[in-house]
């Protein structure tokens, strides 16, 4: 094989191999993270083995969401040139935000229809066979899983388990509109109702819960009339209260969020008095130095030095519970920015697609935007590996492309 041949086109047995492992990394994912990781290092190793490295970048030629994603690991590499940090923590940070290069190998993976299809299709079966084991651990023990009383969580923590099923959810309400059989389209909304009250009534993820009226406001301004959608927010506003009303779980997380803000001050460290600390902590931090910040893998040392409490350092320490603050620490404004670059690139690649790959694309971002001020949705393990992969699969196909949404069959209505 002459070497232009493999740089210009991927070896086509190889390149349906990556694809393989891409989709069965996807179906894991939510499962387990070691057979995911081992998927994903095949897929890596197939992709560099296709060869066909001409017509992959071409896939992303042009793309302002693969420069941002660039861009966004470059300021880590860029932060080693300033930063004090020890070199555990800057490994640290390398390999968690490698997923950013990962996702754009996965987006040159999906640029055909049919793959985004089994992708999706995947992660719809892994949060299925979720869902149906949340809820059945309800009335039966099931060995080996995390389900306890108020706190259905079956694989992962409660956070992530609620952002993926808060998607899942999404998934199956764009199903229930574009499905061309009856009987699917209702199959589809019943299993969105039941993984909102799975979501709601059953597992104690208040982010979760914030992502989900979110993705819901999404799904209703994407797909509804104007005149329609005041009724379904009232409807989306009635369906909390009602959760507040008669989900003991969903009550108790949302008192106890009020409770511990009251709290916040007080030497007891709580889940929200810990995040507003370290807010406040981060935003003394990056005012010290607002244009640069710290350098790669500045954060734990730099706010252990403003917080004494041993304990409160040990909650704080890895990463500060907000995307924002996290690159705003470590690279100043200039991090920041580039973070909000990377999710608006998102929005604008996604602005044309067709109105069911447009409403996934805007669903997934409005819950990484959540997460991102709650939570380190590009740090953390779990939820890294589902917000990555998950936007390969939705912003695979190009701006201006009338390809069919990944996913279900599609009937436009």
């Amino acid at each position: 094989m002459h070497l232009h041949s493999f740089l210009a086109t991927p070896i086509p047995v190889l390149d349906r191999f990556a694809k393989v492992c891409l989709v069965f990394a996807i179906f894991f994912f939510p499962l387990g993270h070691a057979p995911a990781y081992v998927f994903i290092g095949l897929t890596i190793l197939a992709w560099l083995a296709a060869g066909g490295y001409i017509e992959r970048a071409q896939a992303l030629r042009g793309s302002a969401f693969a420069w941002a994603a660039l861009i966004l690991y470059g300021l880590f590499w860029a932060g080693l040139a300033y930063t004090n940090a020890d070199t555990y923590y800057i490994g640290i940070e390398l390999r968690k935000y490698a997923k950013l290069l990962f996702m754009l190998v996965a987006i040159t993976l999906l640029q055909e229809d049919r793959w985004r299809k089994r992708a999706l299709a995947a992660f719809a079966l892994a949060m299925l066979i979720t869902l149906i084991l949340s809820m059945l651990s309800i009335v039966w023990h099931i060995p080996g899983l995390k389900a306890e009383v108020g706190n259905r969580v079956v694989f992962k923590d409660h956070i992530i388990q609620n952002l993926m099923m808060a998607f899942f959810v999404l998934i199956m309400l764009v199903a229930s509109r574009t499905a061309e059989r009856t009987s699917i389209r209702l199959a589809c909304l019943a299993l969105a109702v039941l993984a909102t009250v799975n979501i709601l009534g059953f597992v104690a993820g208040r982010t979760g819960y914030v992502a989900l009226f979110a993705i819901l406001a999404v799904f209703i301004a994407c797909y509804l009339p104007a005149r329609q959608r005041w009724f379904f927010a009232l409807l989306a506003l009635l369906l909390g209260l009602a959760a507040f009303q008669f989900s003991d779980t969903f009550r108790q997380r949302v008192e106890t969020a009020f409770s511990e803000y009251r709290q916040r001050n007080t030497v007891e460290a709580t889940s929200v008095g810990a995040r507003l600390d370290m807010i406040e902590k981060s935003i003394h931090l990056i005012q010290e130095r607002p244009v640069m910040g710290w350098g790669t893998g500045a954060y734990p040392e730099q706010y252990c030095r403003l917080q004494p409490s041993q304990e409160m350092c040990a909650i704080g320490g890895p990463h500060p519970h907000n995307q924002f603050l996290a690159f705003g620490v470590q690279f100043g404004m200039v991090g920041i920015f580039a973070y909000l670059a990377f999710l608006a690139s998102a929005v604008q690649r996604s602005r044309t697609y067709p109105v069911p790959q447009k409403v996934l694309a805007w669903g997934l971002i409005a819950a990484l935007l959540v997460d991102s001020l709650l939570h380190a949705p590009l740090f953390l393990v779990g939820e890294a590996l589902f917000f990555t992969l998950m936007l390969a699969v939705v912003l695979a196909p190009e701006p201006r492309s009338r390809a069919i949404p990944a996913g279900v069959p599609i009937r436009q209505s």
